[in-house]
């Protein structure tokens, strides 16, 4: 469906000229594929953003998607990728995405302004029947080393943030600006601790079936310690784990799995998300038992940060959460910020009960008391409904 919007009065005084003029909403990435594909290679966006995630993510959970894609003279120039669900607008796949955001093309996106944006939400708002609310959350302030302008449109910053460790160019000089002596010293006798019920092996996890598996056991492991500390947990749905766990095993070029083996057995395992000089480590996870009290995670963590900066990356982005060991660890913290807008009563309301939970949580990860209590609860909530 072909789209020309008109807008309200006074708003394409704010465009530009190098903006989309013709706008057009697909339910499928499928019929975008190949300008998609095109555009991800010279755009600006995230791995979140590219089309082998969303088709995927598509597959297993397409409901009410909208792909809202505007062209330039014929040429793909911005993908919003979104869906609209009892009138509000948030981001496809946002319950996955670290980081939410449009794809734009590089030569568009250098010269947004505020009023652009404005401008090309009014647009893709327009094109959707003028949604009664937007809530468009985790966007980060910068998107490839550049000021985000999506980022700044009607938000409020989110109380959790995201954290990157700038790497070094050894592995040996790196480790030990990153770690003290005592640290150095700890970690080698957890690690012959653990040797001592198998061989350790640290081991990039290839092939099909082993990627799927190794990625599956991550995230029922993480499954049970999110469950089990009260914290966020988008694993429980069994959709996201299938999604995930297929993007590795399907995209071995675009996705990694660690594993720290004991006697061959992984006791621990991570998931890194290609993304250039500045690859994404995704989730991270150990077996439950005995091996977990020798920090397994951590030095899997030092085996994956030995092979990014063997491999020439400059950044190793540890993602969205204010883990205790992120914030130890990581020179850079992005904040994120959650877009809030609303045309009707009743989309007011969606936003300012959006707004009331920002706060919430932002008062509760301000206090220790408050945020031990919250996470009990949370961890408790299944036993209590039982």
């Amino acid at each position: 469906m072909s789209l020309q919007t008109e807008l309200a009065p006074g708003t394409m005084a704010a465009t530009s000229a190098f903006l989309p003029s013709d706008w057009r909403v697909e339910r499928s990435p499928q019929p975008l594929e190949a300008d998609w594909r095109a555009l991800e290679m010279a755009g600006i966006g995230t791995p979140f953003q590219s089309f082998a995630w969303m088709s995927l993510y598509h597959q297993v959970r397409g409901r009410d998607a909208a792909f809202v894609a505007g062209r330039t003279a014929g040429e793909l120039t911005a993908v919003f990728p979104l869906v609209l669900r009892g009138g509000v607008l948030t981001w496809f796949g946002e319950e996955l995405n670290n980081y939410n955001a449009p794809l734009i093309s590089a030569g568009v996106f250098s010269k947004l302004t505020a009023d652009d944006v404005g401008a090309m939400w009014a647009t893709v708002r327009a094109a959707l029947g003028k949604p009664s609310a937007s809530i468009l959350r985790r966007q980060p302030e910068q998107l490839q080393g550049q000021p985000n302008p999506f980022a700044g449109w009607s938000s409020v910053i989110e109380p959790t943030s995201a954290y990157a460790l700038t790497l070094g160019k050894d592995w040996a000089s790196f480790y030990e600006r990153l770690s003290s002596a005592s640290t150095r010293k700890t970690l080698r006798k957890k690690e012959r601790t653990l040797a001592k019920d198998g061989a350790l092996t640290f081991s990039r996890v290839s092939g099909y079936d082993a990627i799927s598996e190794s990625a599956q056991l991550l995230l029922k492991w993480k499954h049970e310690q999110v469950t089990a500390t009260g914290g966020r947990n988008q694993f429980a749905d069994p959709a996201h784990r299938e999604i995930l766990a297929r993007y590795a095993a399907e995209y071995p070029g675009q996705a990694r799995i660690y594993a720290l083996n004991q006697g061959g057995a992984p006791i621990a395992l991570a998931y890194l998300i290609e993304n250039g000089s500045r690859p994404i480590l995704y989730q991270m996870a150990y077996a439950p038992g005995p091996s977990a009290r020798q920090s397994p995670g951590r030095l899997l963590l030092n085996r994956v940060l030995e092979d990014v900066v063997s491999g020439g990356c400059e950044v190793l982005d540890l993602a969205v959460g204010d883990d205790t060991y992120k914030q130890e660890l990581c020179d850079v913290t992005m904040r994120l910020t959650t877009s809030l807008s609303a045309t009707t009563s009743t989309g007011k309301l969606q936003v300012a009960k959006e707004r009331l939970i920002l706060a919430a949580k932002g008062a509760i990860k301000g206090s220790p008391v408050l945020l031990n209590a919250a996470k009990t609860l949370h961890a408790n909530i299944p036993r209590i409904g039982r």
